[in-house]
């Protein structure tokens, strides 16, 4: 029998964040950690993200933002570390 997937939380301990940008060798941004802190999990409403490559504006959609112990694997940071951390590194 499968065990069941656990949920993710909702929210993240400030410890939690801590030690994931020591584990990442990162700094989060700010924007990154408040949502772990208070949306940990959770998509935004508005989920267009528009930047400026080249001097053109560009948009594009966002999918899934990445959740630490997350019930999928596919959107986990500590999976996608553990698995690619360093073919990520330098960030």
């Amino acid at each position: 029998m499968r065990k069941s997937p656990k949920a993710t939380p909702s929210s993240l301990a400030p410890d939690t964040r801590d030690l994931l940008g020591r584990v990442l060798e990162a700094r989060l941004p700010a924007a990154y950690r408040d949502w772990l802190a208070t949306r940990h999990g959770q998509m935004p409403e508005n989920r267009v993200i528009t930047f400026v490559t080249n001097g053109r504006e560009t948009t594009t959609v966002l999918h899934y933002l990445y959740a630490v112990t997350s019930e999928h694997d596919y959107n986990d940071l500590w999976d996608c570390n553990s698995k690619y951390g360093e073919d990520l590194r330098p960030w």
